[in-house]
């Protein structure tokens, strides 16, 4: 069983009340965005203004994540030199040929 942990307060600047506000209106485009957002991460629609606020934590902690991975790759691939492409590139051909013989 997770632990869950509730923060009593967020501090919010008028534009992030306005931007919340918005996001829990019906057919407004921050609304419709968060929608698309949540049905690709598999997450249900906020029913309430903090659920609303851990989407937005989710979402954003998913992000930093990602980038985090992207930026990690990025730098395993510039420490990568000729001969380990050369390598990689030899695995990639013959798992293919591997593949095709399957």
């Amino acid at each position: 069983m997770s632990e869950t942990k509730i923060r009593k307060s967020v501090p919010l600047n008028p534009d992030d009340i306005h931007a919340l506000t918005e996001l829990r209106t019906p057919d407004t485009g921050l609304n419709e965005a968060l929608k698309v957002l949540l049905a690709k991460a598999g997450l249900p629609e906020p029913g309430n203004e903090s659920a609303a606020l851990h989407a937005l934590l989710v979402l954003g902690r998913r992000a930093v994540e990602e980038q985090a991975q992207l930026t990690g790759y990025a730098a395993y691939a510039a420490s990568l030199d000729d001969e380990d492409r050369a390598v990689a590139k030899s695995m990639r051909r013959r798992r293919r040929i591997a593949d095709d013989v399957v």
